[in-house]
């Protein structure tokens, strides 16, 4: 292997991570909540251990960390669309880009995905105007709960020019930032709440729409800082480079992970939310990890890659199928493992039919507007 070759953290890695990330929201969704089964949809507790826990649950909760893995991955690639961009001197086409591209794959999922519950009359479909407009919109999503997520990340994408900003500022430098990042992930999840909840004349805008969205932006702002930050000081590629072996590479990922995955179980500081204090680090160093782990298998990172190319299509359908449309077929086979295959073939199969169906529908529509405008 050429040493002076510089390792860069490309578009197919953070496909394949995504679709690890993805694989993590399925066995969260699939395995932590036993609570939003009904009739006989069950699974099999395996390796159970004198605690009374067993290893689907701790891999459940672990995979929380999807949510901050999903944000690391759109705030470096944000920064890179912005570090390459040609538009110099402003923001807005990056983000409008990044929200439009959302809004349209949710609205594809959307529409078959919610016409198939009206079709089957699932009772989180209501016939109120209003309530299709806001779920439309991803204003509310209380025809999939699971879907709080779309909310979420448009806030941070609107958000992502004051961080940009932030770490392009003069005299900017890596130890500065990540201090400033840290101070503010820990004062956002600590001093911020108290504020607001124990200021008499902040108590009152505590429950109110903006509150409650705005504060869980703003704790997902660190994973997506940081992101940015690495994607600013190449760490991927200082961290390949002090590592020339490929041997070297697969160890310390293998360890990084075990070190992670140790933590966040043992050492919780779980927020009201559900994520931990700290996994704006743990998706980073999750990264890391199988940057190093996947480096040089290219087999292996093609299939993931061609995984992760459906990978918000699967996170906005997977959660139909674990607990509103079919959930008793999802659960059928018992065994865990066969559970998780069969959700995954399910949502990537019906994802990569509608975008399949859309980009071919597109292809066909489109002449005809380009005719109009001529």
């Amino acid at each position: 292997m050429n040493k002076n070759i510089k390792y860069n953290f490309s578009k197919t890695d953070t496909l394949c991570i995504k679709a690890l990330a993805v694989f993590l929201m399925l066995i969260h969704h699939l395995f932590t909540f036993p609570d939003k089964l009904s009739g006989s949809a069950d699974f099999n507790r395996i390796f159970v251990f004198d605690d009374g826990s067993n290893i689907c649950e701790l891999f459940g909760n672990f995979g929380k960390l999807c949510i901050a893995i999903f944000m690391f991955l759109s705030g470096y690639g944000i920064y890179m669309s912005f570090k390459n961009r040609d538009t110099k001197d402003s923001y807005s086409p990056i983000v409008l880009k990044r929200i439009k591209s959302v809004y349209i794959k949710y609205w594809q999922i959307f529409f078959v995905m919610v016409t198939l519950g009206v079709i089957i009359g699932s009772e989180k479909i209501t016939s109120s105007v209003c309530d299709w407009v806001k779920n439309l919109l991803a204003l509310e999503t209380t025809f999939n709960d699971e879907w709080w997520f779309i909310t979420m990340y448009v806030i941070v994408i609107l958000l992502s020019p004051f961080v940009l900003k932030w770490l392009d500022r003069k005299n900017a430098n890596p130890i500065t930032d990540i201090i400033i990042l840290i101070s503010f992930n820990a004062f956002v999840n600590t001093a911020l709440l108290s504020i607001v909840n124990n200021c008499t004349y902040l108590s009152s805008f505590n429950g109110t729409y903006f509150w409650q969205k705005g504060i869980v932006a703003l704790i997902m702002l660190p994973m997506f800082a940081i992101g940015c930050y690495m994607a600013k000081y190449n760490i991927f590629s200082l961290i390949h480079q002090k590592l020339p072996l490929e041997i070297s590479k697969k160890f310390i990922g293998l360890i990084l992970l075990a070190i992670i995955f140790i933590l966040r179980q043992r050492w919780a500081m779980r927020t009201g939310w559900g994520w931990d204090r700290l996994d704006y680090i743990y998706a980073a160093v999750f990264c890391i990890s199988f940057s190093l782990i996947l480096n040089r298998l290219e087999y292996v990172k093609n299939v993931l890659a061609f995984i992760g190319k459906q990978a918000t299509g699967i996170w906005l359908i997977h959660s139909f199928f674990c607990y509103y449309y079919f959930q008793e077929f999802i659960y059928a086979p018992k065994n865990p493992i066969l559970i998780f295959l069969l959700t995954l073939a399910v949502s990537f199969v019906l994802s990569y039919g509608i975008s399949f169906i859309c980009s071919y529908a597109w292809k066909k529509i489109k002449p005809l507007f380009d005719n109009y405008e001529r």
